[in-house]
C-alpha cells in the first residue's frame, strides 16, 4: 500500500509597512533688526495618523484630507506694506509640492488691517499693482498678497488673516513597499521687512494590512502500489477536494499573490511518458525515499477567477515583478520563478493590473505525478512530502 500526504502550503504574510510624512518648517524665526513679527496661532498643522482603512479617494480618486485652519498676524512698530508671501517648493503654479505624491494649496481670507476689514490683493512682487482683488484669495507660489483698500495696497501697523490649508494625495500615496518620511520646507514672509515665520503641516501615515489564510487544503485519497504505471511512465493523480486560500484586509488595496519558494527544492521527479511537460519553474517536490529516490512532483494551478468584495475577477500574471500585467486563463500553472507574481483584475476594465480590494478568495488545485513503478520500491508505504512557502504582496 501507498499513501500519499497531501503537501503542505505554508504561508508567509507580508509585513505591513509604515509611512510617515513630515511637511516640516523650524521655530519661529525673523530679522533681527526687523521692525516687523510675524506670527501664527499654532506652530504646527498635524493632521494625525493617516491609513488606506481610514482615508478612503473622493470621487475625484485624490485623497482629500480635512480643510486645516492657522491665524496668521503680522506686527510693525510704525506703518510699514503688509505683502506677504509663502516660500516652498512649488508643484506648479496653482500649489505647493506636499510630499512626493501630493499638493498643498493654501488661501487666505478675513483680512484685517489696524482693526479694520480689508480686501486682499493677489500681486507678483512688493509694490506691484494687484491682479486680482477680493476678500479671499488662492496663495500660490512666488505670488504675494497684500491688504487692500479702494483698489490699492495700503499699509499699517497690524495686519492678521486666515490660511487654510488644503492638502491632496494621489490616491495610491499609500501603497509603498518600505517606510518612507517626506520632509518639504516652507515658511511665510513678510516682505518689506524680511520677517518671517516658519510653520509646520505633518502627518504620519501607515500603510494598511493584510492577512491569509488556508481554509480549505488541497486533499489526495490513496495510491495503492498496483495502480502505478506498469510501462514506465509517471502516474497522475488528481485531488478529491481542492484548497483555498482567503486574503482579509483592513481597506482596498490591490493584492498580488507569489509562490516564494520549492521547500523540498532538488526532489523534483519530471512527469515521465505521458505527454505532459512543464519547466523546472512550475514543478514541485515530493521530497525522497529512503532509498533516496525522488517520489515525483506536483503542479499548482491558481484559480481562473476569484470572488472579491469587488466582484467576481480575473487572474492576471506578471512575470516581471509587477511591472507589467497580462491576464491569464484556465487554471494558469503557479510557478516558483523569483519575479512570478499572480493577481486579480477586474473585468472589462482599462487596466489588467490587480483590483484593489478588502477580501479575496482563491482556489487552488493541483496534480500529483509520482515517478515510474520500476524507480519506487513495492511492498511499502511512501509518503508524498510537498512544502511550499506562498506570499502576499500588497
Amino acid at each position: 500500500m501507498m499513501s500519499l500526504r497531501t503537501p503542505s502550503l505554508a504561508m508567509r504574510l507580508a509585513r505591513g509597512v509604515v509611512l510617515a510624512w513630515m511637511l516640516s518648517l523650524a521655530p519661529v524665526a525673523y530679522a533681527r533688526e526687523a521692525a516687523c513679527e510675524v506670527t501664527s496661532s499654532t506652530a504646527r498643522i498635524d493632521y494625525g495618523r493617516l491609513s488606506r482603512a481610514t482615508t478612503a479617494p473622493a470621487e475625484s480618486g485624490e485623497l482629500v484630507l480635512p480643510l486645516r485652519t492657522a491665524k496668521l498676524d503680522v506686527s510693525c512698530s510704525q506703518p510699514e506694506d503688509m505683502t506677504v508671501f509663502f516660500r516652498a517648493m512649488p508643484l506648479d503654479a496653482q500649489a505647493f509640492r506636499f510630499a512626493d505624491r501630493g499638493r498643498l494649496s493654501l488661501r487666505l481670507r478675513d483680512g484685517l488691517l489696524d482693526g479694520e476689514r480689508v480686501d486682499l490683493g493677489q500681486l507678483d512682487s512688493l509694490g506691484a499693482t494687484p491682479a486680482r482683488v477680493g476678500a479671499s484669495l488662492p496663495w500660490l507660489p512666488e505670488q504675494g498678497i497684500a491688504p487692500v483698500k479702494a483698489g490699492h495696497i495700503v499699509t499699517g501697523r497690524v495686519f492678521s488673516a486666515y490660511i487654510d490649508i488644503d492638502a491632496r494625495l494621489d490616491a495610491d500615496a499609500l501603497n509603498v513597499g518600505d517606510a518612507t518620511q517626506w520632509l518639504v520646507q516652507g515658511r511665510v514672509e513678510a516682505a518689506a521687512s524680511g520677517a518671517i515665520r516658519d510653520l509646520s503641516v505633518q502627518a504620519e501615515a501607515i500603510a494598511g494590512s493584510c492577512r491569509v489564510e488556508v481554509v480549505r487544503h488541497i486533499s489526495f485519497g490513496t495510491l495503492r502500489s498496483t495502480d502505478l504505471d506498469s510501462q514506465g511512465a509517471s502516474t497522475i493523480i488528481h485531488p478529491t477536494q481542492r484548497g483555498e486560500l482567503q486574503v482579509r484586509c483592513d481597506a482596498p488595496m490591490p493584492i498580488a499573490l507569489r509562490v516564494q519558494r520549492d521547500e523540498r527544492a532538488g526532489t523534483v521527479a519530471a512527469p515521465e511518458g505521458i505527454g505532459v511537460r512543464y519547466t523546472d519553474d512550475q514543478l514541485f517536490g515530493l521530497g525522497t525515499h529512503r532509498t533516496g529516490a525522488n517520489i515525483g512532483a506536483y503542479v499548482l494551478r491558481w484559480g481562473a477567477t476569484a470572488p472579491s468584495g469587488q466582484g467576481e475577477l480575473l487572474a492576471s500574471r506578471s512575470s516581471d515583478g509587477g511591472r507589467s500585467w497580462a491576464l491569464a486563463t484556465g487554471g494558469p500553472v503557479a510557478s516558483h520563478a523569483p519575479l512570478e507574481r499572480m493577481g486579480y483584475a477586474r473585468p472589462h476594465h482599462t487596466t489588467v493590473e490587480p483590483a484593489a480590494v478588502a477580501a479575496l478568495d482563491v482556489v487552488l488545485d493541483a496534480e500529483i505525478y509520482i515517478a515510474p513503478a520500476h524507480v519506487l520500491p513495492r511492498g511499502e508505504d511512501i509518503e508524498a512530502d510537498g512544502l511550499v512557502s506562498f506570499e502576499i504582496i500588497y
